[in-house]
């Protein structure tokens, strides 16, 4: 009795709870497929805060001919709002990415840039007498004074003022 004591109990397993094979690659198949979701999102993530950054270090003259080029075409269509761009940008994509199931994120993201665009109108009515503005080209010169004085609204928030 005492050597049958000692021997390990061996059960056996049931193979019942099983799921079968059709299921377990189609399991595999959604995994990978969220899994390469969620690189693309990390990667689009990535990519724009470089772009903000870029944006950023163009607005105050740190990258060089092409920086200035740029910033002066941010100017040319969004005036003074050109400053607040690169960090809209940036934390509208991480709000929506982080709420992205939510139902409002869209409306919140969008209502964002509404109220910046309303902005540039204000600054742009501010900003310029309007006897100074007039021609037939109205958009011309609303984008040449943006650009070269780095100032006003530009072309964006004109198109509504003007």
């Amino acid at each position: 009795m005492a050597a049958s004591s000692n021997r390990k109990k061996t059960t056996t397993k049931n193979n019942n709870n099983k799921k079968p094979a059709g299921n377990r690659t189609r399991n595999t198949k959604q995994m990978q497929e969220t899994k390469k979701k969620k690189e693309q999102l990390e990667i689009l993530t990535i990519l724009l805060f470089a772009l903000s950054v870029f944006i950023f270090l163009c607005n105050f003259g740190l990258s060089g001919s092409f920086g200035v080029a740029v910033k002066k075409v941010l100017f040319g269509l969004f005036g003074v709002i050109s400053y607040i761009i690169p960090f809209v940008l940036f934390f509208g994509i991480i709000i929506y990415v982080m709420n992205k199931n939510s139902k409002f994120v869209k409306k919140k993201v969008i209502s964002g840039a509404i109220l910046l665009y309303m902005a540039g109108v204000l600054i742009e009515l501010f900003s310029y007498d309007f006897s100074l503005i007039s021609g037939e080209n109205i958009f011309k010169e609303l984008y040449t004074l943006s650009a070269h004085n780095f100032s006003g609204g530009g072309v964006l928030p004109g198109i509504l003022t003007y």
